[in-house]
């Protein structure tokens, strides 16, 4: 039989100080008119928001040595000193603008197409490590979607979007990497009058 090791693992003591700040504002326009089998809503609409983070995190010990399959007693907590092991003054903005069309065809066929223009930047700062690093990404960011009702109860529907956003408290390898997204869903809704209402999908 293998060995499976030892279960006895040393324990160390962290704390870590945080203070965000975040301001935020979006703003659109909706514009509605129909047009012989097509009623459309055309939206335009802008966004902005700032978040600021000052982070510090301390590692020390180990304190003990704990076996896991036997444990006996935890040592009290003590609060680490000496040198951060990772801190940040981070700043991230966000600018955002886009335009989207819904459209109902024939009271049964749901269509919406959108593009929205991001903008991502990131500003880090390690006053530990006297270390800096910028990030700027902007993308075009598609989103399209389906539904169409099968009766007044059962509706199928599929989408695509992609997404782009930034990952707070981020300075362990480098300048931080946007985190990009794209998905695809399908799927049937079902409502009732009795309250009833529900969705299954696959994405």
């Amino acid at each position: 039989e293998p060995d499976p090791g030892t279960a006895s693992w040393p324990l160390y003591s962290s704390n870590v100080k945080e203070n965000r700040a975040e301001f935020s504002a979006s703003s659109h326009l909706l514009a509605e008119f129909s047009s012989g089998m097509f009623d459309n809503k055309l939206l335009f609409g802008a966004d902005y928001s700032h978040m600021s983070e000052k982070a510090t995190m301390y590692m020390g010990g180990p304190l003990a040595t704990v076996d896991l399959l036997a444990p006996t007693s935890w040592p009290a907590w003590e609060a680490p000193t000496g040198v951060a092991m990772s801190d940040g003054d981070n700043e991230y903005q966000t600018l955002g603008a886009y335009v989207q069309l819904q459209s109902t065809i024939a009271d049964r066929l749901h269509v919406l197409g959108s593009l929205r223009l991001a903008r991502l930047e990131i500003d880090q700062y390690s006053p530990t490590y006297l270390r800096s690093d910028t990030t700027s990404e902007t993308r075009l960011l598609p989103r399209i979607g389906a539904v169409f009702d099968l009766t007044k109860n059962f509706s199928v529907f599929a989408d695509y979007s992609e997404g782009m956003k930034g990952n707070p408290f981020y300075f362990y390898s480098g300048a931080a990497v946007p985190e990009l997204s794209k998905q695809v869903e399908a799927g049937i809704k079902f409502d009732f009058k009795n309250g009833l209402s529900g969705s299954a999908a696959v994405f």
